[in-house]
């Protein structure tokens, strides 16, 4: 048997625009790396002062490196402090996202994020302290920083909506939510450690065990069904009510619900190709339905 395993959580992915980066090497104080960075975004609400510009924070345990740093992420006004480069493979730096600024505006994270391999759990709200508030999350590609490495920041301005994501060999996770005039829930999925999936030779799934939590947020759902592929990666109020209304319903417990992996229904199918689950978390005010949809896809690395 092949043992699969995966960790991690759920974002919300907004894809009205991304860009992307570089920054040179440098070669003070040894050889350096440079952050290339991603930038994805959802616009619901414009920022005070524009489009995101750079971001600020802080070094810690690193070599050569104190104090804070700034990367700029569009744009050619100054940095608030020298550019962010890492020593070549110094792997006991610690970088953490402490501050976002658009044009004149700096919005500072609560909690900062130290940056790890994978998204925050829960993505902090940066806020200008007038006010103005979205939520963020942002991940490096790599610890090891043997060579220039990928920051990626994801940003929403719709401050009720997940922004975290799964990082694993073989599954990526997609939150999204649908409504019509009632707020969906407010979930965060994240795998459990006990989450596994085994796989034979020819990469056919034989077992999968474990289970995946859906994180209290602001709101909560009463009730979630599992869909085996059948609805796109954006479908419609129409499409996801017709779905839900199918079932089979299952219910969402009071407290960080659990979604069993055996409801995911991967026993018997190849994960060659990619294998899309959608869990379907629903919330009801004065009987209208608002849904949390996480798609799940799994593919064997």
């Amino acid at each position: 048997m092949t043992g699969v395993r995966v960790s991690g959580s759920a974002r919300a992915v907004a894809l009205a625009s991304w860009l992307l980066v570089t920054a040179g090497c440098l070669t003070d104080a040894g050889e350096t790396v440079s952050p290339h960075v991603e930038v994805v975004g959802r616009v619901s609400i414009p920022l005070a002062s524009g489009e995101l510009t750079s971001m600020n924070g802080t070094y810690s345990g690193c070599t050569a490196r104190s104090g804070m740093w700034s990367l700029r992420i569009a744009g050619t006004d100054p940095l608030d402090h020298d550019a962010l480069t890492v020593v070549k493979n110094d792997v006991g730096c610690t970088l953490t996202l402490t501050e976002l600024v658009a044009g004149a505006t700096s919005y500072a994270a609560s909690p900062a994020i130290p940056l790890g391999s994978s998204y925050a759990v829960v993505p902090s709200v940066f806020s200008d302290g007038n006010g103005g508030a979205f939520r963020a999350n942002a991940r490096v590609d790599s610890l090891t920083f043997s060579s220039d490495f990928n920051l990626t920041l994801v940003h929403s301005t719709d401050v009720s909506s997940s922004s975290v994501d799964v990082v694993a060999a073989y599954a990526s996770v997609e939150a999204s939510s649908v409504a019509v005039g009632v707020l969906p829930p407010d979930y965060a999925l994240s795998f459990d450690s006990s989450f596994n999936i085994q796989m034979d030779a020819a990469k056919l799934a034989t077992f999968a065990t474990g289970t995946i939590t859906l994180n209290d947020g602001a709101r909560v759902g009463a009730l979630y069904v599992v869909d085996e592929g059948t609805l796109g990666p954006s479908p419609t109020y129409a499409a996801v009510l017709a779905r839900f209304t199918s079932g089979p319903q299952l219910p969402l417990t009071v407290g960080n619900p659990k979604v069993a992996a055996a409801q995911l229904a991967l026993v018997g199918q190849s994960l060659n190709a990619p294998v899309v689950r959608t869990i379907i978390a629903s919330r009801v005010v004065g009987g209208v339905l608002g849904f949390q949809l996480f798609r799940v896809t799994f593919k064997a690395s």
